[in-house]
Parts: C-alpha cells; sequence; structure tokens
C-alpha cells in the first residue's frame, strides 16, 4: 500500500473486539466504550425505540423463538433484551399442554397462574368476572379457578406482523452498529462522532 499524501494522515480500519463484545450486550454502549457517547445514544435510542416499537404494536408474543424461530434469529440480534423477553413470554405467558409444549392460547381461553394449563372461560353471572373451568386429563379438571387469568392469544395478524417485523429491523440495525464498533475507524480530532 502506498504511503498517503503529505499532510494527511491514514484512517484504516482497526478491529476492535471489546467494542464489539460491548455492542452485542447493549445497543450503543461498544461505542461509549470507543469514546463516542452521542453516537452511543442515538445508536441506543434507534435500535431500543424500534424494539419497544414493535413490542407496543404486536404484543409480547411478536419476540418467540419456539413459533417464529427464523425471525427470532433477527431479533436476538439486539442482544440479552430479546433473549430475556422471550423468557418471559415462554415461562409466564405461554399456555403449556403435557402432551405438545407450549403454545399461544386460543380465543376464550386462559392460563393456569401456577401450572400455566389451558382453561376455558365464562362470566359469573353474579360478579360479571370471567370464571375458568379447568381443562384436559389433569387430576383437578372440572375444578373452578376464580377469577381467570389473562389470556394470551396473539395478536391480530397484521399488527403481529409489523411488530415482529419492527424487531427484527432492530436487531438487523444493531447488526450495522456491532459491525461499526468492531471495526472502529480512526477519527481526526474535531471530526464529527
Amino acid at each position: 500500500m502506498p504511503p498517503p499524501p503529505p499532510g494527511t494522515t491514514s484512517k484504516h480500519l482497526a478491529l476492535q473486539p471489546i467494542a464489539g463484545v460491548l455492542a452485542i450486550v447493549l445497543p450503543g454502549l461498544g461505542h461509549w466504550y470507543l469514546g463516542y457517547p452521542r453516537r452511543a445514544r442515538l445508536i441506543a435510542a434507534g435500535v431500543l425505540g424500534m424494539f419497544v416499537s414493535g413490542l407496543f404494536i404486536g404484543g409480547i408474543d411478536v419476540v418467540d423463538r419456539r413459533e417464529d424461530f427464523p425471525w427470532f434469529v433477527g431479533q436476538a440480534l439486539v442482544g440479552p433484551i430479546a433473549f430475556g423477553v422471550d423468557w418471559v413470554h415462554q415461562n409466564q405467558y405461554k399456555v403449556r399442554v403435557p402432551a405438545s409444549g407450549l403454545r399461544s392460547a386460543y380465543p376464550n381461553e386462559y392460563r393456569q397462574a401456577g401450572t400455566g394449563l389451558p382453561v376455558i372461560t365464562t362470566l359469573d353471572p353474579a360478579t360479571g368476572l370471567p370464571v375458568a373451568r379447568l381443562t384436559g386429563t389433569s387430576p383437578v379438571a372440572g375444578s373452578t379457578l376464580s377469577p381467570a387469568w389473562p389470556p394470551n392469544v396473539k395478536s391480530l395478524g397484521r399488527m403481529n406482523e409489523l411488530g415482529t417485523l419492527f424487531c427484527t429491523i432492530a436487531g438487523m440495525l444493531n447488526l450495522i452498529c456491532i459491525v461499526d464498533a468492531a471495526f472502529s475507524r480512526r477519527r481526526e480530532q474535531g471530526e464529527p462522532a
């Protein structure tokens, strides 16, 4: 490679593995480590804002490693936040069926709090609150739960698609930021970060 012209300096890519790992842990953290706090704040606001917007649009079930694995691969690029949202979704909101594992609830079906077993609901005429009857072959089938726990039914088709897309695009944007942090170009004094 020829030397740079007189009066200029060499600007080359330098591998920054620590910054790359920090950018995976939390969007913007790699740039913060490199000394670009403004850029780090903008990255964090953009990536996390898009991820949270996707959750608001489509609900927590847009991040689902079991039912939507190809989409989850892109969402996982947001970092441990995506894995935490998926853990909460799988363990706190999904219905557990002993034969087939986990699934989303059907309409008018609720999730029993302790076991996660599916329950069918009706309205109690006296109180107007939902009352649930356990279904299936469990030893307590037919017993009544009151009040019933909220269901986890997938959001409406288009809203679920948009939420999933927002969360996945947030992961793809963070991938660009991870690469930018890991292969940081030296910047001149006074050059915008």
